[in-house]
């Protein structure tokens, strides 16, 4: 190196220029304006994005409603049948319009009604496997014995219980009756017969005040018998009493006796709603 005349020592240039670029104030300089003009260009981005932001939270959230409304807005059908090939058929017939719990016996379906609210069961008449609930100190030899204790639960003693069964007699009938159930039907059904049961149990049934009218003061022709007394008792009363009050008590009346039996009643059901 050389000495000027103050007698410090010379730098080379190119020397200089290199010690200038390694000098850490210099290079801490550098690190902090990349920081500062790094965070305005983050602070703008999101800025930019707020909307997106802000709102996709409240996107998932309206989501996972809408698909929690979806599942608990679709009906549940829990189906007790033996022979799993039934199961696998039946499922495969209604998995486009209901959500299909399939069960092979009793204990299996009270395990599944722990973490579902079936809105209609659908019972095989024949169990070739008997069980024993202890609950109720009662044996389980039938769809008929499975449907009584679904109607001891609270849970349950409104909900639509329709039969399956491969021979039609006339004790079936009469038995899923006294056991609480809304009809029967043959199996194997086809999916036309079937979906249309279901449906039309799972319509709620509305007798208006007008319609009692009609029926009361009438003379329409029903097909059960049972329920042609029924309009007779209740015609007497009415002429009685014909009181805007009457008319709603049997119209109240009249709904109950259809929702229980609505496979039975399904003609004249649709007898009374043409009045």
């Amino acid at each position: 190196m050389n000495q000027n005349k103050t007698g410090a020592t010379d730098i080379p240039q190119e020397n200089y220029e290199y010690e200038i670029l390694i000098q850490p104030e210099f290079v801490a300089l550098l690190s902090r304006k990349f920081f500062i003009n790094f965070s305005k260009i983050v602070v703008f981005v999101a800025y930019l994005s707020r909307p997106v932001l802000y709102n996709f939270p409240i996107f998932l959230i309206k989501r996972g409603i809408k698909m929690a409304v979806t599942v608990s807005s679709t009906p549940t059908i829990l189906v007790l049948d033996e022979m799993q090939v039934m199961l696998d058929t039946i499922t495969e017939m209604l998995s486009n319009y209901y959500h299909v719990v399939g069960v092979a016996n009793f204990s299996a379906l009270l395990k599944a009604i722990v973490n579902s609210n079936p809105s209609l069961f659908l019972l095989d008449t024949e169990l070739s496997k008997p069980s024993f609930y202890s609950v109720t100190n009662t044996e389980i030899t039938s769809g008929f014995d499975v449907a009584r204790q679904i109607r001891k639960m609270s849970r349950f003693s409104k909900t639509q219980i329709l039969f399956m069964t491969a021979t039609a007699k006339a004790e079936t009938i009469t038995n899923a009756i006294k056991s609480g159930g809304g009809g029967v039907i043959i199996k194997p059904p086809s999916k036309v017969v079937l979906l249309g049961k279901i449906h039309y149990l799972l319509s709620p049934v509305t007798i208006t005040i007008e319609q009692t009218e009609k029926i009361l003061t009438g003379d329409t022709k029903f097909s059960q018998l049972a329920f042609s007394m029924l309009i007779t008792r209740m015609k007497t009363l009415y002429a009685k009493y014909p009181t805007e009050q009457t008319l709603q008590t049997f119209a109240e009346e009249i709904t109950e006796f259809v929702e229980k039996s609505k496979v039975l009643m399904a003609a004249d059901y649709e007898t009374i709603c043409k009045l």
